[in-house]
């Protein structure tokens, strides 16, 4: 896993990352996931960061901690496919732009509306090569 600074916070990158094992199979149900302390030494980052990411996971559904064994990849974690990965990176940038802008919430998912129903409203226009 690799954590790119200024790329979001780095709790969310570990949550991708874990995301990511999971999609390539890299972990699979039912398989430990790394411990806080190995990969926060891994990632140079600290444990309440990882903590943090875990947290999140657990949530998510994705991880399941068990009380002195660990945590663990849930039976029900499905692998997220490469269409939710794209949009979900998209929407990440996009969230961290809102964020530096200082944009509400609200205000950020107004304009993302807008443009999305924009971009769908848009009639296609047919290529015209130049010079037939």
């Amino acid at each position: 896993m690799e954590i790119k600074y200024g790329r979001g916070p780095i709790w969310e990158q570990i949550v991708d990352g874990i995301r990511r094992m999971i999609a390539t199979r890299a972990l699979r149900c039912g398989d430990a996931a790394p411990s806080v302390r190995k990969l926060s030494r891994e990632l140079c980052v600290t444990p309440a960061t990882v903590e943090r990411a875990y947290r999140e996971l657990i949530v998510r559904g994705v991880l399941v901690a068990k009380r002195g064994r660990g945590t663990f990849v849930c039976a029900n974690a499905r692998p997220i496919s490469d269409r939710e990965q794209v949009l979900e990176d998209a929407a990440i940038r996009f969230a961290e732009v809102a964020r530096n802008l200082g944009a509400p919430l609200d205000e950020a998912n107004e304009v993302l509306g807008e443009a999305y129903g924009e971009r769908a409203s848009r009639p296609q226009l047919p290529c015209v090569s130049r010079g037939s």
